[in-house]
């Protein structure tokens, strides 16, 4: 069983895997993000970002798509891309992508 799996079953067993409200959805993410960036410590820092990945997972879940297959995609995506780092932005600057994730492969 993977961590979305787990994630998943403790969502259906507490009712929550209905139709998505999008605006809700991201508001929870929106709200732990918003903890996050409040936090003083690592651990807070953590616990908001775990929070995010648990509320993405609920909600593609609700709309009816396999996270695990949907993250699959999504690496092989992001993995995809040539570029540089930047230095001054400190941040990955991509030139191209070559796969464009196909989400369809993760509807249940």
């Amino acid at each position: 069983m993977t961590i979305f799996d787990r994630i998943i079953e403790f969502n259906a067993k507490r009712n929550l895997l209905k139709t998505p409200n999008w605006e809700k959805e991201f508001s929870f993410i929106a709200e732990e993000l918003s903890e996050g960036l409040r936090a003083n410590d690592v651990e807070g820092k953590l616990d908001a970002l775990a929070d995010i990945i648990v509320f993405a997972t609920g909600a593609m879940k609700k709309a009816g798509y396999n996270p695990n297959i949907i993250m699959e995609e999504v690496l092989q995506h992001i993995e995809s891309d040539k570029g540089y780092f930047d230095e001054e932005q400190g941040k990955w600057i991509k030139t191209e992508r070559s796969y464009t994730p196909n989400f369809n492969k993760a509807k249940q």
